[in-house]
């Protein structure tokens, strides 16, 4: 199967080319300790306010539109543990019971925390939420690394992850023996400069369009 997709690739010549940017949004709890600390229900829809706002900026929708139908997903909605704690419950055909879950934080219900930390360990997206080296950890997090090894505990700082991909530039295949051409050399000094030029954009758009 690689030499399969070598060939296909030296038959195309040039593979597209993506540069990936992840913005973070980080609560944490900084106030006063309540009982349930940061998984109050009015954290999350507080919490999915402010980023649906941000993904109805026309800055957002604009850079997030530039990815494929594929790449979107994860910038709209991207990665949110307000889409877990909030999710819209569905039913299919005559039922009047929801039979599924859409995790879109728009929902009027909220999951509890220990429900929706399951839905997203299944999902692989726990540590997206809880990265297990972040330093926002408390003392008590450090000595436990992982959620799971302290179900009750109620974390003191959660993220949500909305990750951009941008179409960059091309990669010209070097020939059969790997050798590039004056042409491929050439194209990679531009992809450079392509690359130097998204990372400015994106600059721009943390600096200025988000503030």
């Amino acid at each position: 199967p690689f030499k399969a997709v070598l060939q296909t690739l030296h038959e195309h010549q040039e593979v597209e080319l993506f540069v990936q940017f992840t913005l973070f949004l980080v609560y944490e709890l900084t106030g006063p300790v309540q009982a349930d600390g940061l998984l109050g229900s009015w954290v999350f829809r507080e919490v999915g306010l402010l980023e649906q706002h941000l993904r109805d900026l026309p800055a957002w929708k604009a850079l997030c539109g530039r990815g494929s139908d594929r790449h979107r997903t994860l910038c709209m909605p991207g990665l949110s543990l307000a889409s877990y704690k909030l999710p819209t419950l569905q039913a299919s055909g005559s039922s009047m019971s929801p039979t599924s879950m859409r995790m879109d934080g728009t929902g009027s219900d909220v999951l509890p925390f220990e429900a929706a930390r399951i839905l997203a360990k299944r999902h692989g997206v726990e540590d997206v939420f809880f990265p297990a080296d972040s330093p926002l950890r408390s003392a008590r997090a450090a000595r436990s690394r992982r959620l799971d090894e302290d179900p009750g505990r109620i974390p003191d700082a959660f993220r949500s992850a909305f990750t951009f991909t941008l179409p960059c530039c091309a990669m010209r295949m070097p020939d059969a023996r790997g050798r590039k051409s004056a042409e491929a050399l050439k194209q990679e000094r531009s992809n450079i400069a392509a690359v130097d030029g998204l990372k400015k954009e994106w600059t721009k758009f943390v600096v200025e369009d988000l503030s």
